[in-house]
Formats: structure tokens, sequence, C-alpha cells
């Protein structure tokens, strides 16, 4: 489980406020000082298996206005300790907004990550991390994530084969559904060429176990809600949904060779057609 008790955050770029988290086994909350216009407030919420944050807060501003709403928070790890906090957070009312935002560690222990120890190797737990778009060429970046039974499944396990990570937005939405149909249906030939298949989305294992079991998938489906993994394929970010940019899965899929780098980084794919193309290019 991760521990954040008793770790401290403040906005990034500022002195304050700094918040200091509490945590009961899953149960997180705090109490917000006055500091940037505002005068106090406080969060609860849930920690997650893998780090993330979902909690509600509500504060009363200098103004005298009061302001609540929700955030999902995900951390980032830095090298050498401590951790980032990506927070992409909605605020409810008359002045209703949304956006992301970012928090940082005050004073992290040295070598201590989200997992609050220095040994621990977290579920969800991911490489390097860039940020940025994959190229051909680049090395994949490794993780281990948790598959629909909660069994911990690590991409380096498949070193010396040739892996498709295919990346989607949501089980059991009609997309991602015709997306993975198509690859539960191309998976004898994809296996004959040497090829495995992972799918990755921010579903939870509960709900990867259903989809699998509804449409009968025979490949792993991996678990990434704080969505870690996600970002270090570039498969996370600005999109438009319905002429509206929003922050969520960029549908993506990665060939990653049998050395570990990247052989072929697509993003933006269409659910449709899009298995049938791939197998045409890797030869199955």
């Amino acid at each position: 489980m991760y521990s954040y008790d008793g770790r401290r955050f403040r906005p990034e770029g500022a002195d304050e406020p700094v918040v200091t988290y509490r945590q009961d086994r899953d149960l997180l909350w705090a109490e917000i000082p006055a500091g940037r216009g505002v005068r106090r407030g406080s969060l609860t919420g849930r920690c997650h298996s893998d780090g993330a944050l979902d909690y509600a807060y509500c504060m009363v501003l200098d103004t005298g206005e009061i302001v609540a709403g929700r955030c999902h928070s995900t951390p980032i790890r830095r090298r050498g300790g401590g951790v980032r906090m990506r927070e992409e957070w909605e605020r409810y009312g008359p002045n209703a907004a949304t956006g992301v935002s970012y928090l940082e560690e005050v004073d992290p222990p040295p070598g201590i990550g989200a997992a609050g120890s220095a040994s621990a190797a977290p579920r969800g737990s991911v490489g390097p991390m860039t940020g940025k778009r994959l190229a051909p060429g680049d090395p994949a970046p490794d993780f281990t994530l948790p598959d629909a039974d909660g069994k911990e499944v690590s991409l380096s396990s498949f070193r010396g084969q040739r892996v498709i990570v295919y990346v989607y937005p949501a089980a059991m939405t009609p997309g991602c559904t015709t997306e993975a149909c198509d690859f539960r249906d191309s998976l004898a030939s994809l296996n004959s060429a040497g090829i495995t298949v992972l799918g990755i989305s921010p579903d939870q294992p509960a709900k990867l176990a259903k989809f699998r079991d509804k449409e009968g998938l025979t490949f792993p489906l991996l678990s990434d809600p704080g969505h870690a993994v996600l970002e270090a394929y570039g498969a996370w970010g600005e999109k438009k949904l319905y002429g509206k940019t929003t922050v969520g899965v960029i549908r993506s899929t990665f060939v990653v060779g049998a050395d570990g780098t990247i052989d072929k980084a697509m993003y933006g794919v269409k659910a449709t057609g899009h298995v049938a193309r791939l197998r045409a290019e890797v030869g199955a």
C-alpha cells in the first residue's frame, strides 16, 4: 500500500500553502492552511493501490466565497526521491471550472518514492518517464501492472519476443470492444508470428475481468488507473472529443521488438480496421 502519511506538498513553484497529508490504510485527508487566496480548507478521499488519489475538497477563499470540487491526483516519481503530483481537478458551482495543475513534495526523504519505501517496487511501477511520444528505435519504457485477476505482468518478462502493447480508453465501450475483439480474433495468427498482445487502460482490474469474460478475451488486459504507464508511452494527454479539448487516453498501439526497443509507435488510431492493418505491417 502506498503511504502519504506525514508527507507535505505545495503548488509547484510556490512557497505556500503547504499541505500535510494524513493517511489510515486507503483513507486520506488533510487540512488546507491559509495561502494564495485561501483562508482555510480541507480534503478527504482515498488512496488507490497504484498511489493515485481521488478526493473531494472544500475551501473558503479570502473573498468569502466557498468553493468545492473533486480531484484525481497521480504520482510521478522523481529521481533522487519524492514525487510530483499531477492533479486533474473540477470545481463545482456558479464558477465551475476544470483544469490540470501540479504539486511538488516538500523536503522528501532521499530515495523515497510514492510507496514510502526506498526498496519498494509498487504495483503499477514504471521505468523512466519522458512524457514525449515514442519513435522507432526508442527504448520501450518497462512497466509492471496488474491484470484482470490482480496478477502482476511486466513487459521485461517478454524480452526476446515481439510484443504489441495497445492502449485504449475504456473497457466495454463500443470502439474499445471492437478493437479488443479484433485482437482476440487475430491472436492465433499473431502468436504464430511470435507476437504477444497486451492491452492497457485506466480501468480497475474488476472491470477488466468483466470485459474479458463478456467478450471471451484471451490476452492480458492490464490496469493503469494512475496512467503513469500511459504517460510514459505518450498516450495520455490532450485530445479532441466531440469538438471539445479534453485530457485522457490517446488510443495508441506500440510494437516492441525482441530487443526491447520500439519498432512501431502509432498514435490516435481508429478502432475499426486497425488490427487488420497492423497484422499486414507486422507480417501476421
